[in-house]
């Protein structure tokens, strides 16, 4: 165990991943993965194995070695990627629905986003791999 607060975010560290019914190899493989930084919500601990769910809703469990503690976003639906935490503020990118990026900096209503070669700000409300409350820098 890992002793870290739960549930909590973490980023599939692999390209693929299997999701199992169970904590453990003997357990059948439900859902596979095949989606390398994608952010997974952990939200029970076995062992070295860990409960997580994915965006869309699948669940199971994976080896933690699996996993990365990085701080990654999944975008919930088509956003504008802004300059400043401002809706007023300048369209640095559009963006689509399922678009992962690496959250820099988390307020209360923003997060700063790293896309690729872009960088910008995103409403949190609109972001699967932080929660409302959390802030960060």
């Amino acid at each position: 165990m890992d002793n870290l607060p739960l549930p909590r975010w973490a980023v599939i560290a692999v390209d693929e991943i299997n999701l199992r019914t169970g904590p453990g190899k003997r357990y059948p493989i439900d859902w596979v993965l095949k989606k390398k930084g994608l952010p997974v919500e952990i939200t029970q601990e076995f062992d070295n194995w860990r409960l997580v769910h994915e965006p869309g809703g699948a669940q199971g469990w994976v080896s933690r070695t699996m996993l990365s503690s990085s701080r990654n976003i999944r975008l919930q639906n088509d956003q504008s990627l802004l300059a400043k935490p401002d809706t007023s503020s300048h369209v640095v990118a559009k963006l689509q629905k399922g678009v992962i990026g690496r959250a820099e900096i988390c307020r209360p209503d923003w997060c700063q986003i790293k896309i690729e070669s872009y960088e910008g700000w995103l409403p949190k409300d609109t972001l699967w791999g932080v929660y409302p409350q959390e802030n960060f820098e």
